[in-house]
């Protein structure tokens, strides 16, 4: 009922097209992945002004697209977060140390690791600023990438893993790290995250 639904009010709203409609109403059983797959293919014809899918086409995109998840969220209390988050941090800011007095390109003078207050900064000259950080009120750790750009991680206690989900796909911290710096260093690298 609920993709029926939307699927008129995007039709009102000439997001979709009447053959998504009547494909998104078939059945239950069809629904979600005709859904998902129509979604897909429609995304160009609801994009905003700055290039992003619209807030109803994107929340029906990760409502459905998300039905297969490897992480999940863990319910830990404020100290467990700190503790966890601490480690990374810290075993992190170890590993990106040793990664920056290692190199010794041409603009060495312009790769610094620190962290202070919770804040873990990283500068690569020319590659641009890394900023990993501690956000309390949510439980999360956020990431600002000059390459692939802000994304902000849960903690999944099972798998010891920061993670998102972000429009039906699932992102891992440590993977997304390790390729970004792979690539800015021209080499495999693997960073600590306090859990090996």
């Amino acid at each position: 009922m609920f993709a029926r639904n939307t699927a008129r009010i995007l039709l009102r709203r000439g997001q979709i097209s009447r053959s998504i409609h009547t494909t998104a109403s078939i059945s239950p059983l069809l629904r979600i992945s005709a859904v998902h797959t129509t979604i897909r293919s429609e995304e160009t014809t609801a994009l905003n002004s700055r290039g992003r899918l619209s807030n109803s086409i994107s929340s029906i995109y990760r409502s459905y697209a998300t039905s297969t998840k490897k992480f999940q969220q863990a319910s830990i209390s404020e100290d467990e977060y700190h503790e966890v988050a601490d480690t990374c941090l810290d075993s992190l800011t170890d590993s990106l140390e040793q990664l920056v007095e290692a190199y010794d390109g041409p603009d060495a003078d312009d790769y610094e690791a620190e962290y202070s207050s919770g804040v873990l900064t990283l500068r690569l000259g020319s590659h641009g600023t890394y900023v990993i950080n501690k956000q309390p009120p949510n439980k999360q750790i956020w990431f600002s990438s000059p390459t692939s750009g802000p994304k902000r991680f849960d903690y999944d206690s099972e798998h010891n893993e920061w993670f998102m989900h972000k429009d039906g796909e699932e992102w891992n911290f440590r993977n997304i790290l390790n390729r970004e710096l792979s690539e800015i260093f021209n080499k495999p690298i693997t960073v600590d995250m306090g859990d090996s």
